[in-house]
């Protein structure tokens, strides 16, 4: 049933299903298919520990889709959650302005990336 509400776009209706099933992964899996990054990692940090793989893997997505829609200090905030540090100056220094090659800059120094 989950599949079928997912078809027809209805993305909390399926997660909430298969919530409702302790399928959590899968209702993960229906936010992220619809790049609905916000609610993929809230249910995925109700239940897993920060340092997971699968939660690192997700706060990276969510990065890489933010880095493309050119909102570059979200996409450095999801990186630094991945442990990411190198990805986060890389999103930061494609900003335009001045403050995102600064705090590119900070954030070089603090975790030695270059």
């Amino acid at each position: 049933f989950a599949q079928q509400l997912e078809r027809e776009g209805k993305f909390h209706r399926a997660a909430t299903q298969l919530l409702a099933a302790s399928q959590f992964f899968e209702a993960v899996g229906v936010y992220r298919r619809a790049s609905m990054w916000r609610d993929a990692v809230s249910i995925a940090r109700m239940h897993l520990a920060p340092t997971d793989e699968s939660l690192l893997a997700l706060w990276f997505q969510w990065g890489k889709a933010l880095s493309v829609s050119h909102r570059h200090l979200q996409a450095a905030q999801c990186f630094l959650r991945a442990g990411s540090p190198e990805e986060a100056v890389a999103a930061l220094s494609r900003g335009k302005e001045l403050g995102f090659v600064r705090a590119a800059a900070r954030l070089a120094r603090q975790y030695r990336t270059w």
